[in-house]
């Protein structure tokens, strides 16, 4: 439940959505395209939307470096620009369930006298947020999605919905805009598919939920200058009330996660921002300025944390399949350091691995019968591959050529030096030994240099990477990245490092 409950706040308050423009009837230029399978509208004003103040506000949150979002942030703004150029001031999302969830959703870009139409199909071709759309001019606008669900609307008759207008309307005069409805099919599946809600949010029947709320709508202005207003229409006020009642049971629920606790340590005070009151038949909800920072910025930075395990994940996992090919083609892993015939250590196995991260023609660069710091192979620390840059690690790092992954170095381990193993002597298993690990960023080196990490025998996790309190990334010998938790027993953890311990080991 924890983590459905930070998506929700993801995608609530940071997707790309709507608004309107003042004088215009909410959701008139979307009308021609709802039918009795649409379940959300979303309308962006594009004239009032503060790319630049955005990206700078998520870059202070996310205590990051504000050139690792410079791809998303210049090419919503050469967007947003182009849009404007051409006379487009907001634009629609229509989600329907006869798209969802495998078509792309409906995108409506509202056309009048003074929008150039064949400027704007241009600058959608261009643009890689929205360029893979089909396009077509219809009904006043010009309309976007893959090619299904073009077809299936130009033999489809709309459907009258006045309750998206009512939600718009009631989202208020903000810069995004959502609103949505559930169908007559979609309140018939909820109730057969949970005839009563979960035991923690009480057992009552799911009609309440699925019976009882007409449309949700909300507004949303992005940070710096946040707010947002929710609004959820109950059926009278009755409905309302016990749809409040839900809410306070559903926020009791969400705070015992451990997830949202940490995120979150006063939740008490979240609890009280988020308990919606009761006007009539609505629920109604108001946030502004410090009072949505306190809910935005633990939620950003956790999506950030997870996003940087997740691509640290990716990137383990990609060294340690590279490290089964070398195999393959050698019959024995690298060594950890590659000598000359003097026994002088030369360069690190990252080098050696080139050729099989698709790296074979930076490989050749390389005078691998000299050291790492030689005049000629210094020149190439800078073509550090990206698959050595941990998105966890302090980003200057990687600008140096420096990489926190590395192996554990020790004569019971994977890589005892400049011997190399085979996977034979591998005997506790492949699935049972630590091939890789993320140190911290004090242990980063220089990805050419022959250095890495050699675990102390009293503290076996000194100098790993403790991702926010929870646990090290790793990869083990049989191309496997697994997350092992904080708390792992030291005695476990050398196990996992050693080949050939022989130990017994319960994997955590």
């Amino acid at each position: 439940m924890g983590n459905r409950f930070v998506l929700l706040l993801v995608l609530l308050l940071c997707a790309p959505a709507a608004a309107a423009a003042e004088g215009i009837d909410p959701g008139k230029a979307v009308v021609p395209f709802l039918d009795e399978q649409t379940v959300a509208v979303v309308r962006v004003d594009l004239s009032r939307l503060d790319v630049d103040g955005f990206f700078r506000w998520l870059a202070r949150v996310q205590r990051g470096d504000p050139r690792e979002s410079a791809g998303p942030h210049d090419e919503l703004r050469r967007l947003t620009d182009g849009l404007g150029k051409v006379g487009v001031r907001e634009v629609y999302v229509v989600l329907s369930l006869a798209d969802l969830p495998e078509g792309p959703p409906l995108v409506v870009f509202p056309v009048g006298k003074g929008t150039d139409v064949k400027a704007l199909k241009s600058v959608l071709a261009k643009s890689e947020l929205i360029g893979n759309f089909l396009f077509e001019e219809r009904e006043g606008a010009l309309i976007g999605s893959s090619g299904e669900t073009l077809k299936r609307l130009r033999g489809a008759k709309p459907r009258p919905r006045p309750e998206f207008a009512r939600a718009l309307d009631a989202a208020g005069a903000a810069i995004i805009q959502i609103a949505a409805a559930p169908t007559p099919a979609l309140r018939r599946s909820l109730t057969e598919a949970l005839p009563t809600l979960p035991r923690e949010l009480g057992g009552a029947p799911t009609k309440l939920v699925a019976e009882g709320v007409e449309w949700v709508a909300a507004g949303f202005d992005l940070p710096p200058k946040a707010n947002l207003r929710v609004v959820v229409k109950g059926t009278d006020a009755a409905t309302a009330k016990g749809l409040r009642e839900l809410a306070a049971k559903l926020l009791v629920a969400v705070g015992k996660e451990n997830g949202v606790r940490q995120a979150f340590p006063r939740f008490d005070k979240v609890t009280e921002l988020l308990t919606p009151k009761v006007e009539s038949d609505r629920l109604t909800l108001a946030l502004k300025g410090d009072e949505l920072t306190v809910l935005l910025v633990p939620v950003v930075r956790a999506q950030r944390e997870a996003a940087e395990r997740a691509r640290s994940m990716s990137n383990l996992r990609q060294l340690a399949l590279a490290m089964l090919n070398y195999h393959d083609k050698h019959n024995h892993f690298p060594a950890a350091v590659s000598t000359d015939k003097q026994n002088k250590r030369l360069l690190s196995w990252r080098v050696h691995l080139l050729p099989h991260l698709d790296q074979e023609k930076l490989y050749k660069e390389f005078k691998l019968d000299e050291p790492w710091d030689s005049e000629h192979n210094k020149k190439l620390i800078k073509k550090m591959p990206k698959v050595f840059a941990s998105a966890s690690a302090d980003p200057r790092l990687a600008r140096d050529g420096k990489t926190t992954y590395l192996v554990p170095v020790g004569l019971d381990t994977i890589f005892p030096g400049s011997k190399p193993i085979k996977i034979t002597e591998i005997t506790d298993g492949t699935s049972l030994t630590i091939m890789l690990v993320e140190g911290e960023d004090d242990r980063a080196v220089v990805w050419t240099k022959p250095e890495d990490w050699t675990s102390d025998p009293k503290d076996p996790a000194r100098g790993l990477r403790n991702h926010g309190g929870k646990g090290y990334l790793t990869a083990f010998a049989d191309g496997s990245a697994r997350f092992l938790p904080a708390k792992i027993d030291p005695a476990t953890l050398r196990a996992l490092l050693t080949r050939n311990g022989e130990e017994i080991i319960n994997l955590p």
